[in-house]
């Protein structure tokens, strides 16, 4: 796996205002597959890259400018960091209200499948059946033939689930919506206003002719 694609893992999974401790450089994947595998790290739960956390250890990267190596940093578990990580974030949306989904809030359940896709989805227990308990919401997730996908998928429809319940209009889902709605009439306002234009510049070409 090359450079490029870890530093990729760097957008919208760093929270700043959490500490993040670097640990060790990594110039490649085998250093990195290593490191998490090693005693040391066992005792830190970290963010980011998913393909590390079915083993329990996810960590997350940052891309050194000067030394273009990887530099791995892990969070302290006391810092309570949520499973879940969004993705790019828009200057008109706030994400201030969203809430933050623990793990020994959610009881997780996998499940057989159903549907195309032969013995990999109706023998195979990848579906993730979520429930939240503190609120009830239970989400059922089997949109692929993979268990962590399912998994990653899951959370974030609960997420967006408890952040409806939780603080209505102001949810992340009701903004995107408004912010649609604005551009939408923004382009229907300025569509309006080069037909006007053009309608008056046909009218003057008539009169000067």
């Amino acid at each position: 796996m090359k450079k490029e694609s870890f530093a990729r893992v760097l957008l919208g999974l760093l929270d700043m205002r959490k500490q993040l401790i670097p640990v060790a450089k990594i110039n490649n994947a085998n250093k990195l597959i290593r490191a998490i595998h090693t005693n040391v790290l066992n005792k830190y739960t970290c963010l980011g890259f998913p393909q590390y956390r079915s083993c329990g250890i996810p960590v997350t990267c940052s891309m050194d400018v000067n030394s273009k190596s990887l530099i791995l940093c892990i969070v302290k578990q006391n810092l309570q960091c949520p499973i879940y990580v969004r993705g790019k974030t828009s200057r008109h949306l706030d994400y201030s209200r969203v809430p933050k989904l623990l793990e020994e809030d959610l009881e997780e359940q996998h499940v057989r499948g159903s549907g195309p896709g032969g013995q990999a989805t109706n023998k195979t227990s990848n579906c993730v059946v979520l429930r939240h308990r503190p609120t009830g919401i239970v989400v059922k997730c089997h949109e692929t033939r993979s268990l962590w996908d399912n998994q990653r998928r899951a959370r974030e429809i609960l997420l967006r689930k408890f952040d409806n319940l939780i603080n209505g209009e102001y949810s992340l889902e009701s903004q995107e919506r408004n912010v649609q709605s604005k551009h939408l009439d923004e382009k229907q306002r300025r569509k309006k206003k080069l037909a006007e234009l053009k309608k008056a510049f046909k009218k003057r070409e008539v009169i000067l002719l």
